[in-house]
């Protein structure tokens, strides 16, 4: 008997299939159809306007980011300023760069690593210039955005930053006061910062950053003194 249901077993499994796909297959594909226009009606619009979703995406640009393993910049500390025992030194400009690694995930949080070097600090008297110092600084420290990094191009992003600095101040002017009179000076001290990115693309954004440092010095001859450090830099930085 099996022998002979077989054959319609066969025949009746396909069909039962085909019936089976045939009334899943209407709704799906009807779904599939409509969905985007529900979409747009559910946002206030009309099926009438294919691109509003896209406009909805450019509108909204602090809500695409992309997974950021670092940030690396270089660029030029355009004024630094000393103050307290050092305060007779004019200001300096010079080189500024350095590089920030996050965990690839989390695109707010760094660890930055950064290195400054300003010249022309001068002090001059009514004949000559009695003092010419070469200021060097290496920060280590955290670096926070306050917006998620990178991602796309047209942004203004905010960022806060505080560590520990190392410093050196070589004085190659020929001394005659209390300030010049310092050959060599290094001190261990604190900082924080803060900063706005403006990019320039997905990645590349063009970076203002301001430093203040407050460091306590040992110089030659011997002496020390408590020494404050502001200093600011346009850099351009690239985000990978």
């Amino acid at each position: 008997m099996a022998r002979y249901l077989r054959p319609s077993v066969v025949v009746l499994a396909p069909l039962a299939l085909g019936a089976l796909s045939a009334g899943c297959a209407v709704p799906f594909l009807a779904r599939d159809s409509t969905w985007p226009a529900a979409a747009v009606a559910e946002a206030g619009g009309t099926a009438a306007e294919p691109d509003v979703l896209h406009w909805v995406a450019d509108a909204l640009p602090a809500t695409t980011t992309m997974l950021a393993n670092g940030v690396i910049w270089v660029g030029c500390n355009v004024l630094t300023v000393e103050g307290a025992d050092l305060s007779s030194y004019d200001s300096g400009d010079g080189p500024s760069f350095g590089v920030a690694f996050g965990n690839g995930e989390d695109v707010k949080r760094f660890l930055e690593v950064a290195y400054e070097e300003t010249d022309g600090h001068l002090v001059r008297s009514a004949t000559a210039t009695q003092g010419d110092a070469t200021h060097r600084r290496f920060y280590i420290g955290a670096r926070y955005y306050l917006l998620p990094s990178a991602g796309r191009a047209v942004r203004a992003v905010p960022l806060v930053m505080a560590g520990v600095a190392w410093h050196t101040l070589d004085n190659y002017g020929s001394g005659g006061t209390a300030d010049t009179d310092v050959e060599h000076a290094t001190g261990l001290g604190v900082y924080v910062g803060t900063g706005l990115e403006l990019y320039i693309s997905g990645q590349l954004a063009i970076c203002f950053d301001l430093r203040a440092s407050y460091w306590n010095w040992e110089g030659v001859p011997e002496d020390t003194g408590a020494q404050g450090t502001v200093g600011s830099a346009l850099t351009l930085a690239f985000h990978f």
